[in-house]
């Protein structure tokens, strides 16, 4: 077996089966992949969707079920539990391209004794609104910013994103997987990359192309950023070599009071502002919400 697909899903089972039919329509010969699920616990019909998929599949599938416990434990549920030499991560609200696979498989095997990791790309799903906040978000802010990378052929640890990432299987097993004791499900892919970064290379081919079927707004967003913020802290100390470099981004930020409220304020009127100072704005927002997380977590230098 040469690659195992891993997804963990938690309550989008509407997008988990377009991601599921994506998968099955991939160009691949027979016999060299499988797709591995875990259902984090949920509550809707998750399990019927993955039922019928199971049946449906053209290639083996199986499905692992455990309480809700977050993304880090549900891939390293499934991922221990793989077949292939090479996992391919990727989340339950992405379609993929049919050439996905090859390409992972492809650029994953390295001359000589070098050790690589792929990094696919993920775009908007086509049939998404991509609103001006979503465009941001990829093109200068915090998700899934490709411009950030400089050498495709080597690429910083904080880029790898478990929405469409690759690496052998062998790795991630001697490696413990993923940390399950973050507070949040934010920051588990960047800390498993740093604790991997002397151990493997990773590389981007942006042919290994998802679709993002998921519609982002501004102020989940900023939420979700507080939770990144919070990872983040674990992540300083845990690594304290780390704590430097994150601390110098949340410095002056993240108390609250009148800059934060201005920053909201004017957002209100966000369709009507200029592009340069919406972007100004949205970069602002979530800086301070990342800087919010981490003192809450308790560093406050």
């Amino acid at each position: 077996m040469e690659i195992s697909v891993v997804i963990p899903t938690f309550e989008r089972s509407a997008k988990l089966a377009r991601c599921l039919d994506s998968l099955f329509a991939v160009k691949f010969p027979e016999g060299r992949h499988e797709i591995l699920v875990t259902d984090d616990g949920s509550r809707d019909d998750t399990q019927a969707v993955l039922e019928r998929a199971r049946d449906e599949s053209p290639v083996p599938m199986r499905c692992f079920r455990q309480e809700n416990s977050g993304p880090a434990a549900a891939r390293n549920l499934a991922a221990l539990q793989a077949d292939g030499e090479r996992l391919l991560f990727l989340d339950d609200d992405v379609r993929a391209s049919e050439e996905l696979l090859s390409w992972h498989w492809r650029r994953g095997q390295a001359e000589g004794d070098e050790i690589l990791a792929v990094l696919g790309t993920i775009e908007w799903c086509p049939d998404l609104e991509v609103t001006s906040f979503m465009h941001w978000l990829v093109a200068g802010g915090p998700q899934f910013n490709y411009g950030l990378i400089e050498d495709p052929e080597d690429v910083g640890f904080e880029l790898f994103y478990t929405a469409n990432v690759s690496l052998p299987r062998q790795v991630f097993v001697e490696a413990g997987g993923f940390d399950e004791g973050f507070p949040a499900a934010a920051g588990e892919d960047t800390e498993l990359s740093y604790r991997l970064r002397d151990r493997l290379r990773l590389i981007y081919e942006p042919k290994a192309l998802v679709w993002h079927d998921h519609r982002i707004e501004r102020r989940p967003y900023r939420k979700r950023m507080v939770r990144v913020g919070q990872a983040a802290a674990w992540i300083a100390r845990k690594h304290p070599e780390l704590a430097p470099a994150i601390e110098k981004r949340v410095r002056g930020r993240g108390a609250g009071g009148l800059k934060s409220g201005l920053v909201s304020a004017a957002l209100c009127f966000e369709v009507i502002l200029p592009n340069r100072m919406r972007r100004k704005l949205y970069r602002s927002e979530v800086k301070e919400a990342f800087a919010r997380g981490y003192r809450e977590s308790g560093h406050r230098r």
